[in-house]
């Protein structure tokens, strides 16, 4: 019980009670969402804290190749969480991009954009400036390259292959979803609050598609959608994403490395469970 709520952390469980209190009056849904909250942070085996197989340097060499609006998929070895998820691929994020990028394009005076964008000015606890939109347990947070990418072991970058002015519209929803709180009931059809695949979702909806799949009698969209939309593109001559990069895990060595593209595709083939993955 004690390592259990170690690795929750005070703040967070705490940051959990207060949004499902405020945004649900459903006890059974309180209730499902706490024991989610415990076990998306629950790591079946120690690690120092905050430290994924990527390394710093990874992370400052994609950070030069990212561009608004990419999509980044990714993977956390050992969470407990894992094991409820279909797939190798757990978890996506938006990538919104540097402050000066968005002002460049004029989002900061858009709408949907604007009331947020204090919000996203502001250094998180390690200093570093967010340039992420992701949903996590705590709700729809803006998070930084090094915490997003770098805690993780595994990460793919998709770009869609869209106009400028699409592009702009997605950043621009994606910003609209912040500070909502996290769907535990994974429910697609509901805006108010949203999973981390949902994010990218939203924001591109109608621009190209993302079929739902129904798992346990609701349609959602597990992350490994993401990999088989380009896989199947890729074998039509019609994928509506390119590959950016892809940093394959190593468990024996302990870090991550460039993979191909058909190492990629190959994810699709793998197991969730860590203690099954070569």
């Amino acid at each position: 019980m004690d390592r259990a709520a170690n690795q929750i952390g005070e703040r967070r469980l705490e940051r959990a009670l207060r949004e499902v209190s405020r945004s649900v009056n459903d006890p059974l849904y309180q209730a499902q969402s706490l024991i989610s909250t415990w076990i998306g942070d629950f790591r079946l085996r120690d690690r120092p804290r905050n430290q994924g197989l990527i390394q710093p340097q990874q992370v400052e060499d994609l950070r030069k190749l990212l561009q608004p609006g990419d999509i980044l998929i990714e993977r956390r070895n050992w969470f407990l969480s894992n094991a409820f998820l279909p797939g190798f691929w757990p978890h996506a994020a938006f990538y919104l991009g540097e402050a000066d990028e968005l002002e460049a394009m004029g989002l900061h005076e858009d709408r949907r954009v604007s009331p947020h964008w204090d919000d996203f000015l502001k250094l998180d606890a390690a200093g570093h400036h967010p340039v992420v939109i992701e949903a996590i347990s705590e709700g729809v947070v803006f998070t930084s390259l090094e915490h997003s990418v770098g805690e993780a072991d595994a990460v793919a970058v998709l770009r869609p292959r869209l106009t400028n002015a699409q592009r702009r519209e997605a950043i621009a929803r994606a910003f609209s979803h912040y500070a909502k709180p996290y769907d535990f009931e994974f429910d697609f059809f509901s805006t108010d609050r949203l999973v981390c695949s949902e994010v990218c979702y939203r924001a591109y909806d109608g621009m190209f598609t993302l079929p739902l799949t129904n798992i346990m009698g609701r349609l959602t969209l597990p992350v490994n959608a993401f990999v088989q939309v380009h896989a199947d593109g890729l074998e039509a001559g019609n994928s509506p994403f390119d590959l950016v990069q892809f940093l394959d895990l190593d468990m024996k060595t302990g870090r991550a490395f460039v993979a191909s593209e058909s190492d990629f595709v190959g994810t699709l083939k793998r197991s969730g469970f860590t203690f099954l993955q070569p």
